[in-house]
């Protein structure tokens, strides 16, 4: 476990008085005796001896203090706004509070009830508080000993720890017009909108659109409402739904047994902790989809096709995860720059289909007028209906759906 860190807040700004000066100098050495680093203010930023420093360089200080400490202990036994704003800034960097005031002092409540106050020791002097302190650092540190004990190793999330975090807002997992796919019923509790894709040990994610690499495009599964991938084949599917993680929660993404059985196989793919900006801005997912199987394997809108696993780590990763528009821009680049070759290549191949039936059409007027222009019709509707068909089976093979794949995927 690594050396936590106190902070030993106090009335400043109107001077220290002797018993002041007294505890504040027992409350230090009670950290040294615990094994606590600390850090008392009145050494770096006091009124009188530091009078000449800023005083946004002293709050700029201060609060850096704070951030970095695990604890706040506060001396609360005189009216300080010094004090009262530490606590509340405590409170907003999750650092909890032991608030310690002589009997008979006259405390704002407000500062007490701070939901950072986690514990408030009452002396009967402040020359001796070594006991009662002392016994609240003791309280204290072994709570944090067995939180960190609870998050030696990462723990994967169960339904209920899923739902909970998402009514929390803690995690997100919404639609791509950004809304919450679960509510509360009317029995006030938690139903997922489309039903069934939060079970056990993780969340089931369906497709919103897909990209094929054999036809070289998008492909709007909404309007397509379907793909086949042919055997061999690899698709990358984007999800319809877009998730947000804090940065405590990792994702990895597993494919689904009885579509496996079928002969989908999936590149292995992670969710970074803090994914989708931390929950602020939720964001898709793009995982690669092969078939390994013999048959045609059909994916449609909103089909069910990969689950993800969330797991609990012991801490927060201090790295910020990747934007979606940074994993994916190099892929998206490609994809534009594949789809414009595909579209040269298409006219050049449309020219060419022209120019040798303009040709065939020219050379059939001259056997119409040398030869017999009954036959040269007759060729020519043949020869034409041919060219029509090969087209259709073409494009039908090469794409797979019901219309053609496009550059541009599904909103």
């Amino acid at each position: 476990m690594r050396t936590l860190r106190v902070y030993i807040s106090e009335p400043l700004t109107n001077g220290r008085n002797t018993a002041q000066e007294v505890l504040v100098d027992k409350l230090a050495k009670l950290c040294e005796q615990k094994g606590l680093e600390h850090y008392v203010p009145h050494e770096h930023s006091d009124p009188k001896e530091h009078a000449l420093l800023p005083a946004e360089v002293v709050y700029k200080l201060d609060t850096s203090e704070i951030s970095k400490s695990d604890l706040l202990l506060a001396y609360v036994g005189l009216p300080s706004l010094g004090v009262g704003g530490e606590i509340e800034y405590a409170r907003s960097q999750g650092v909890e509070v032991i608030a310690v005031h002589e009997k008979g002092a006259k405390v704002s409540r407000f500062a007490l009830g701070s939901p950072a106050v986690v514990e408030v020791v009452v002396l009967d002097t402040l020359q001796a508080p070594e006991n009662l302190v002392g016994a609240a650092l003791d309280h204290w540190l072994e709570r944090k000993q067995a939180q960190q004990d609870a998050r030696v190793a990462p723990s994967v999330l169960t339904n209920g720890a899923i739902a909970s975090k998402l009514q929390e807002h803690d995690l997100r997992i919404v639609d791509p017009q950004g809304k919450d796919i679960w509510r509360f019923g009317q029995d006030g509790k938690f139903e997922e909108l489309e039903c069934g894709q939060l079970d056990a040990h993780g969340y089931e994610i369906r497709a919103g659109d897909l990209y094929s690499w054999r036809a070289g495009g998008w492909v709007n599964l909404k309007e397509n409402l379907y793909y086949d991938v042919r055997p061999g084949d690899s698709v990358v599917i984007r999800t319809y739904e877009r998730l947000g993680l804090p940065r405590n929660v990792v994702g990895t993404v597993h494919s689904l047994a009885h579509l496996t059985l079928e002969g989908w196989s999936h590149t292995s793919t992670t969710i970074h902790p803090g994914w989708g900006d931390g929950g602020r801005d939720p964001s898709p997912l793009c995982v690669e989809i092969h078939n390994v199987g013999p048959s045609l394997l059909r994916i449609c809108y909103k089909d069910r096709f990969c689950r993800i696993l969330l797991f609990e780590a012991r801490d927060e990763a201090t790295i910020p995860a990747p934007c979606y528009t940074k994993v994916t821009g190099r892929f998206e680049q490609g994809v534009k720059e594949r789809q414009r070759k595909l579209d040269r290549k298409r006219q050049r191949l449309t020219w060419m289909g022209v120019g040798g039936l303009a040709a065939l059409f020219l050379g059939l007027v001259g056997v119409f007028f040398l030869v017999d222009w009954a036959a040269a019709i007759g060729t020519l509707a043949a020869v034409s209906l041919a060219v029509f068909l090969a087209w259709v089976f073409s494009e039908r093979s090469r794409f797979g759906g019901k219309k053609h794949v496009s550059g541009t995927p599904t909103d």
